[in-house]
């Protein structure tokens, strides 16, 4: 009987972790979705879009769009491309990166499918190699300073 009344007292403390665990899951879930609620999603076209307000590089804006499941944006017409424009407005003195880079020069590619760009929508004669800089990165400018897709 001993036997049976230790098993019962585990499985009693058993029951009490799981409960635990989940409370703490559920005060989890509520903490993410609060935080997602007071970020910059907005969604367009059956895509959901992530206007962050963090100064970073291409490469670690990318990564970071990885970490939450996405990739930077890609611009596949005029449409979407006036929907970003109106939804850029503040964006300060920096702008948004997008997902398009070029390895091969003048191949322009997305990151999440490595597609060729059919939709181009560059300011007049950009990119360019401006002082042996290489245009690998390209960013969405609201206010047009640099190289980059023209709004």
């Amino acid at each position: 009987m001993d036997e049976f009344k230790s098993f019962r007292e585990k499985l009693k403390q058993f029951g009490i972790e799981i409960k635990n665990k989940f409370s703490g899951l559920d005060t989890d879930l509520q903490s993410m979705e609060s935080d997602i609620a007071k970020r910059n999603f907005e969604k367009y076209n059956g895509h959901c879009y992530y206007f962050g307000e963090d100064r970073l590089s291409w490469f670690n804006a990318q990564r970071n769009c990885q970490l939450i499941g996405g990739n930077l944006v890609n611009i596949d017409d005029s449409s979407e491309n006036s929907w970003l424009k109106s939804n850029t407005n503040g964006a300060g003195t920096g702008g948004y990166w997008i997902g398009l880079y070029d390895l091969v020069e003048g191949e322009f590619r997305w990151t999440n499918d490595q597609e060729v760009v059919s939709y181009k929508n560059f300011r007049s004669g950009k990119p360019d190699n401006a002082g042996g800089r290489e245009d690998l990165c390209l960013p969405l400018l609201q206010h047009r300073k640099m190289g980059g897709l023209s709004l």
